[in-house]
């Protein structure tokens, strides 16, 4: 009855796309079309049936207007749907099976309480039902953020992460903070010889550091440069990531350690480096020397110190050069030893 009118058929065809035009235009224009017929309607206290039954419009089997009557309805609807739950499985002691669905379909109007367990169970905020907006990201963000910030103040970096992959929005502080759990698990892998989880985790920073403009640019490049260790570790290509005053004490630690021992450096360790790795190249500049003949139990000592067992990477370089020694003595025994062992940590690096 409403195309009967000269005003509303005027209105669709000012309405009507064209051929070169997008289709997020043409979503966008047929949004403003239906809002202009509801508001035209409304005027003529013609709502009523009319109103319900176009209260939604499709596009390519996607909603692109909601009328704000059903809005509760259908953002129960719709996320009851992608959890895959029926009405019967998201009822409970408050809203049976059919009180739900009158509330999905725009006819029963629910209560505070009804509501608040309906988004317990699709765990999304209470807060997001009663909004005019349609964007969950930024409410679901709004209800987890608080607890994401505590565990990242708390050192849980893998929980913290695993919370804002689960969360699924990608903004500023998102994607900083991502980007930091993943170096500081990657630094954490890295030292206990996992290299190829490091190495997912660093490439991982450098993805979540260019989606956010806090991010400093040291920090990319301390990721890039902890890239190239691994790639010497495990492959023996290259190493040409000298590390600097701006990747901070423990990254210089790490990458002047594998700096000195990919170009053979026989200068005194780089002032700052961590003592277990001092303590090696000290003993490997003796030791090529001449100038330690008791070199082999030195090395040994420490392997047995906190860092020689909790370092894999030290232990790694330690033990081949217990091995050179022990085959120049004669000592086969403990160079196969030494070899094994080498052997089995250059297997879990590869894991």
């Amino acid at each position: 009855c409403a195309l009967r009118e000269g005003h509303v058929f005027c209105e669709m065809e000012k309405f009507v796309p064209k051929k070169e035009e997008s289709a997020v235009h043409i979503l966008q224009t047929a949004k403003i079309f239906f809002q202009k017929i509801f508001a035209w309607l409304t005027k003529r206290e013609m709502c009523g049936k009319i109103f319900l039954a176009v209260n939604e419009f499709y596009y390519e089997g996607k909603c692109i207007y909601i009328g704000k009557e059903n809005l509760m309805g259908q953002k129960i609807k719709e996320l009851r749907i992608r959890k895959g739950l029926t009405q019967a499985a998201l009822s409970g002691e408050t809203v049976t099976r059919n009180m739900l669905s009158q509330i999905e379909n725009g006819v029963a109007k629910p209560s505070v309480t009804t509501i608040s367990e309906i988004a317990e169970k699709l765990d999304v905020p209470t807060e997001y039902f009663f909004s005019e907006s349609t964007d969950l990201g930024s409410f679901q963000k709004l209800y987890a953020m608080p607890r994401i910030r505590r565990l990242f103040a708390a050192g849980e970096y893998a929980k913290c992460l695993t919370k804002l992959e689960n969360l699924g929005v990608v903004d500023d502080e998102t994607a900083l903070i991502m980007a930091k759990c993943a170096m500081a698990l990657g630094v954490a892998e890295y030292h206990a010889g996992s290299l190829a989880s490091a190495e997912a985790r660093f490439s991982s920073v450098i993805a979540h550091a260019s989606k956010t403009i806090y991010a400093e640019a040291s920090m990319r490049e301390a990721a890039e440069k902890y890239l190239s260790a691994i790639a010497f570790v495990r492959k023996g290509e290259r190493f040409l990531a000298a590390p600097s005053v701006s990747d901070g004490q423990a990254v210089v630690a790490d990458l002047a350690y594998i700096s000195m021992i990919a170009e053979a450096n026989l200068s005194d360790p780089t002032e700052g480096i961590a003592v277990g790795y001092a303590a090696h190249l000290h003993l490997r500049r003796a030791m090529l020397a001449g100038a330690c003949p008791d070199a082999a139990e030195k090395l040994k000592q420490l392997l047995e110190s906190p860092q020689g067992q909790t370092d894999a990477i030290l232990r790694y370089y330690v033990l081949g050069d217990i091995e050179a020694i022990s085959r120049e003595n004669g000592d086969y025994k403990t160079a196969y030893e030494c070899s094994a062992k080498r052997l089995a940590l250059a297997e879990q690096m590869n894991q």
